[in-house]
């Protein structure tokens, strides 16, 4: 068994008569697989062929068992060495058995008959390489890894002892790469075959070769073990890398580190660092890690690609040195990213790196797999977040997970009503008792949101109620009045983030198996301090926040929040059985209706701020018959135009319209002159109260007014509209203002208290 099976002795290859390669002196036993690395075009193949005999040596001898090869019969090779090369066959009209079958002819007579034995070995040999099942395919119909598959059965039909393979993984998917070289390993520790061949992959070579050979510069470079070539210097050398880095522990390539300011420290350990180490390479943000012992696991990793690595030397407790570096950096980085989820003695220090980030140390770990969803708004480009209810169905999916599987994800995803995916981090992981909880930190882009940083957390246990039950924990609110998405005295987690949770855990439940019930507890640690300052109390909504989102996404300077309370207003008031409602954009219009003895109760006041158009809508689909709408005449002026939204930045033509109507009334050009130029309406006002026009000119914009509105409602309901200011008080009435107040202080009874 010490006996060299296949040697070279000076061998010299090339082609048309050149010499590629010069001296080529290889020996390998059976029972060993010798592979040949290097780069694109270095001759790998060339030697191959040339020991194969498809070229012929320009010099030296190819001995197997100390016999020349020149010496051997085509026969007797053929009965020795298989060979497997990376031509791709097309014999059209032959299945893979007939395909395999060709490595028995040389074992046949002249007429190239198969016998009954000769099968039984095409079929032992697709059995060997878990190809039985291809045995009446067409060749030509099946995937490359299968027909790799295939031709390697041919190659063991043979029943070789030595195989030459060039590049045998060519063409074939991680799974067939690992199925082919397991099958190698194992015929050759089996069969005591010797196998010789050609890879591009490095990892797998380091992995499954006995002996290494290096193709470079025209010569055999270096020739020994994996543990001897796979050095990090020299397979930068061999493959002349100027970016990035080979580890040789791992097998792995790593891209370069990214340069620049460093703006990320990152918290790492055991591991779990490095899926935050690579994305941060590949979101371009330069990073220090640390602190790290010199045998950690990720130690390699955090060395290739960050800026700087604070390590600690193996089976060392963490020193003070290294702990006041870290902080010193942590101190000047943006974000400060934690991987860890648990400290022993030997990182205790780690810890207080933890928390000396702050509660602010979530953001970093956040940043990674930040939602990167974006739209434009006013010039600027704006960065979506996700809604509270996305972040209780994420955390229940990560609480589900754990219960059903006992592990943590390292992150959890969905893909959002909208169809866009979101990916987060857990946070806080832990086990109460039968219960998993976790949270995921709410994300606002660059939305103004007052839940922006909030925890919302899930809890699952098991129940003995059948099916998946959600209820509200502390910090999320309790609905107190009618007309809500949920029943009165329902957790205010409303319709769709119910359905988002339910998915998510029900999923989880089909693949593990589980078919017993589930409670989802969803709560929110500081939910009743952020509700303060929402509009939860306005809504009837107590004891914290509500878990919403009917996209699943949050929209930057987006109105839909404002319209959705709006809308929600409205129902609530027609659920209390109104059937009419005052509308005002803001607090002008409510201290006028005191001032008019109408805001006192009897007739529900809401305040639409510049929504007057989606105000209107919402109250035809309610079912309101009668509206009123009152406002300071700088906003509602704009109706005369036809806008409905009469924010300033959608559409500001309040001085153009008491222009245009006043010429129309006769008024003349330094009348017309000195409106355009008027800073506001009370000023336009005054000018036309001094040209003896004001009244008139009020008269057809509230007509205007009249038009535009009643086009809106459609019919739906009587609307009328009430304009005043602060200097003349009312200044007009539609027309159909006085049928509604008519209609009021006949229903007065109704809307008593």
């Amino acid at each position: 068994m010490n006996a060299y099976y296949l040697q070279t002795e000076q061998m010299t290859v090339g082609y048309h008569g050149k010499p590629l390669i010069e001296k080529i002196n290889l020996c390998l036993r059976r029972g060993e697989i010798m592979t040949l690395i290097g780069p694109n075009g270095s001759g790998k193949s060339t030697i191959l062929k040339s020991i194969v005999r498809q070229l012929r040596p320009l010099g030296g001898v190819v001995r197997l068992e100390q016999v020349s090869l020149e010496e051997l019969s085509p026969q007797a090779v053929a009965q020795k060495m298989s060979v497997l090369m990376t031509d791709r066959l097309q014999p059209e009209l032959m299945t893979c058995r007939e395909v395999a079958a060709a490595g028995r002819y040389p074992y046949t007579g002249k007429l190239g008959l198969l016998t009954q034995r000769d099968w039984e070995k095409v079929d032992e040999a697709l059995a060997l390489v878990h190809g039985s099942a291809l045995a009446d395919q067409a060749f030509t119909a099946i995937s490359d890894g299968q027909r790799q598959r295939v031709l390697l059965a041919r190659a063991l039909c043979q029943e070789p002892e030595i195989l030459v393979l060039d590049e045998p993984t060519s063409f074939l998917d991680i799974r067939y790469k690992l199925e082919i070289l397991s099958t190698l390993k194992e015929l050759v520790r089996q069969r005591q075959l010797a196998v010789v061949l050609s890879l591009h992959e490095l990892d797998l070579a380091q992995r499954v070769s006995d002996l290494v050979v290096c193709v470079h510069n025209n010569a055999i470079e270096r020739c020994g073990p994996p543990e001897a070539v796979f050095t990090s210097d020299y397979i930068t050398t061999l493959y002349e890398l100027t970016q990035g880095s080979y580890e040789p522990g791992y097998g792995s390539l790593e891209l370069p580190r990214v340069q620049g300011a460093v703006k990320a420290f990152v918290i790492g350990g055991n591991g779990e660092g490095i899926g935050t180490y690579r994305r941060l390479q590949r979101e371009g943000v330069p990073f220090v890690a640390g602190v790290l012992h010199e045998n950690d696991v990720e130690f390699p990793a955090a060395r290739a690609l960050a800026v700087e690595v604070i390590a600690q030397k193996a089976f060392e407790p963490i020193g003070a040195a290294q702990y006041q570096q870290a902080m010193a950096w942590l101190e000047r980085c943006e974000r400060v990213f934690c991987c860890c989820e648990t400290f022993g003695t030997m990182n205790e220090p780690n810890r207080w790196l933890k928390q000396a980030a702050g509660e602010n140390w979530w953001i970093g770990r956040r940043y990674p797999m930040a939602f990167e969803h974006y739209i434009y708004s006013n010039g600027k480009k704006l960065r979506c977040g996700f809604t509270t209810g996305t972040c209780a169905a994420l955390a229940a999916s990560g609480a589900a997970q754990r219960l059903l599987t006992g592990r943590w994800p390292a992150s959890v995803s969905l893909r959002t009503p909208k169809g866009l995916l979101v990916e987060v981090p857990l946070e806080d992981c832990r086990m109460e008792g039968p219960s998993a909880v976790c949270g995921v930190r709410k994300d606002g882009g660059d939305d103004v949101d007052q839940t922006t940083g909030a925890l919302v957390q899930a809890a699952v246990s098991p129940s003995v109620q059948p099916g998946i039950s959600i209820e509200g924990g502390p910090g999320v609110g309790r609905v107190t009045r009618p007309g809500l998405d949920q029943p009165v005295g329902s957790a205010a987690i409303n319709r769709v983030p119910r359905q988002m949770i339910r998915e998510q855990v029900a999923s989880l439940c089909r693949q593990t198996g589980y078919e017993g019930g589930l409670q989802v507890t969803i709560s929110v640690p500081a939910g009743e301090q952020i509700a303060q300052r929402t509009f939860n109390p306005r809504l009837g909504i107590e004891g914290g926040i509500s878990i919403l989102g009917t996209s699943g996404i949050v929209e930057p300077m987006s109105i839909q929040a404002m319209i959705d309370t709006l809308q929600i207003e409205l129902r609530q008031t027609a659920a209390q059985g109104h059937r009419g409602v005052i509308l005002t954009p803001g607090n002008y219009g409510q201290d006028f209706l005191r001032q008019c003895g109408w805001g006192g109760g009897r007739i529900p006041v809401i305040r639409c701020s510049n929504f007057v158009g989606e105000a209107l809508d919402g109250a035809a689909a309610e079912g309101f018959k009668r509206v009123l709408l009152v406002g300071h005449v700088g906003k509602l002026v704009k109706l005369a135009g036809g806008i409905m939204n009469t924010h300033s930045r959608w559409g500001d033509c309040r001085t153009e319209l008491f222009c245009a109507h006043a010429a129309v009334c006769g008024a003349g050009q330094s009348t017309c002159q000195a409106l355009l130029e008027g800073a506001t309406t009370d000023a336009c006002l005054e000018i036309l109260e001094q040209a003896g026009l004001r009244e008139a000119v009020m008269a057809r914009l509230m007509d205007a007014i009249e038009a535009h509105v009643s086009r809106r409602v459609g019919g739906a309901y009587r609307v009328g509209v009430i304009l005043f200011s602060h200097v003349f008080g009312e200044l007009g009435r539609t027309p159909g203002t006085q049928e509604v107040l008519k209609q009021w202080e006949q229903e007065e009874e109704f809307f008593s208290e």
